[in-house]
């Protein structure tokens, strides 16, 4: 449950289930993906995949972030 409060100040519950934080889109993809016997999605082909991990580690070197298992020598 939630409480929201609105610009007039009164507070009302809601009540929603939790389906999950968006990974679950995802996920059942990838399943349906493995299922269908398909190698490679058809919505985020691999080379877009590489891109974006292309992307990522450019702004993790810019800003100078590193995870434990990458920590310089």
């Amino acid at each position: 449950d939630w409480i929201y409060t609105g610009a007039d100040g009164e507070t009302e519950r809601l009540s929603r289930p939790f389906e999950g934080n968006g990974y679950q889109f995802e996920a059942a993809h990838v399943m349906e993906c493995l299922r269908e016997d398909r190698r490679e999605s058809p919505k985020w082909p691999l080379s877009a995949s590489r891109e974006l991990l292309r992307l990522m580690d450019a702004h993790r070197e810019r800003w100078g972030l590193h995870y434990p298992p990458e920590e310089p020598a």
